[in-house]
């Protein structure tokens, strides 16, 4: 060739040439320009680089998990604190999906004394539903209001009587939002 290979530095490494057999093509080194020594100094270089960004990516690896583990304590503390105030607050306080069924993951005590069930029959619709309670004429207009203020403001607040199954004819007023 009339000029070396070299790479983008401008260091000449090799030059290549194909070498032809019968049927078959092969690539072969046809000269190097470089001394042993020189190749040992790149290539030291080249695994004390890889090695650094190995140990920094291990550092950054557990630091990470570090971070991980340190929020998901202060969350699982602040949750018990949640679960702590709600079981001793004279309402019902409940967590739940904004799904169709209005699915509840979570409801206090005080959820028996309005419906005479026990809250873990509300629980992912262990046994009831919030919607199931509601009185039949008015299920699906709620529902509908409940979705539509979620869509405008992420958030909803309706009034609605609620028909406990201990006592279906003595209705119950509740806010829920």
């Amino acid at each position: 060739e009339p000029r070396p290979y070299t790479d983008e530095y401008g260091t000449f490494l090799s030059a290549y040439a194909p070498i032809y057999t019968s049927s078959h093509q092969f690539v072969g080194v046809v000269g190097v320009d470089m001394s042993v020594r020189q190749l040992g100094i790149k290539i030291g270089a080249i695994r004390r680089a890889a090695i650094a960004g190995l140990a920094i990516a291990g550092v950054i690896s557990v630091a990470v998990a570090v971070g991980v583990a340190v929020l998901r304590r202060r969350h699982l503390r602040l949750e018990s604190k949640f679960r702590s105030l709600a079981a001793n607050i004279p309402a019902a306080i409940f967590e739940g999906r904004l799904d169709d069924d209005l699915t509840m993951t979570y409801v206090n005590g005080y959820i028996e004394t309005l419906t005479g069930c026990p809250p873990q029959d509300f629980v992912e619709h262990r046994n009831r539903s919030l919607p199931g309670l509601m009185a039949e004429g008015d299920r699906a207009p709620l529902l509908a209001d409940i979705g539509a203020q979620v869509g405008r403001t992420g958030r909803f607040e309706v009034e609605c009587r609620l028909a406990p199954p201990t006592a279906p004819s003595r209705p119950v007023w509740v806010r829920l939002s």
